[in-house]
């Protein structure tokens, strides 16, 4: 578990990757237009998918909000750079549930992300930081499931930096899976 992407980072890439090729490829153009004007493109989420690595059963995950991706260009009009902010409208909100007790906890998506291109337009670099999610349990102090600070994903390298707490990547899930194991 020490190398997996943590659980939002994995959803909100999931969920970019599905819309990536249409924001991509109208801003690219519309880049490729303005030279160095950075394009925006404001993309709502409504994502519910299968969570399966978190814990030892199943968990139903759903991602709901807006995020801002906007895309800068260099000067030929080459996309350089996109940064997406869930801070745009609110934070996304992610629910996760345990379908068999019923049990729920939602979170928000606080966190940004930056991925670099190389000049052939393939990933090149891919940093997230801020708070990614933080779960407690309503009424209770304790998280049961932090990730904030920094990573960064390098291709054909991975994680080459991690700064912050990052439970759910470092394999730290025990309290969290708990909680939803157990019908309230």
């Amino acid at each position: 578990m020490k190398y997996k992407f943590s659980l939002i980072l994995a959803s909100l890439l999931a969920v970019i990757m599905a819309f990536f090729p249409i924001i991509t490829i109208s801003n690219v153009q519309a880049g490729s237009l303005n030279g160095t004007t950075p394009a925006t493109t404001i993309v709502s989420v409504d994502a519910t998918f299968i969570n399966d690595f978190d814990c030892p059963f199943p968990l139903v995950e759903q991602v709901t909000g807006a995020y801002r991706d906007t895309l800068h260009f260099d000067q030929d009009g080459v996309l350089v750079r996109e940064f997406l902010s869930p801070q745009f409208q609110g934070a996304l909100t992610v629910r996760w549930t345990n379908p068999e007790t019923g049990v729920s906890l939602e979170s928000h998506e606080a966190s940004s992300i930056t991925i670099y291109y190389s000049p052939d337009g393939s990933f090149k670099k891919l940093t997230n930081q801020g708070l990614t999610f933080m779960v407690t349990v309503p009424g209770e102090g304790k998280p049961l499931l932090t990730d904030v600070g920094r990573l960064v994903i390098e291709r054909g390298k991975g994680i080459t930096f991690e700064a912050g707490v990052h439970q759910e990547l470092n394999g730290d899930t025990g309290r969290f899976c708990k909680y939803f194991a157990e019908a309230r």
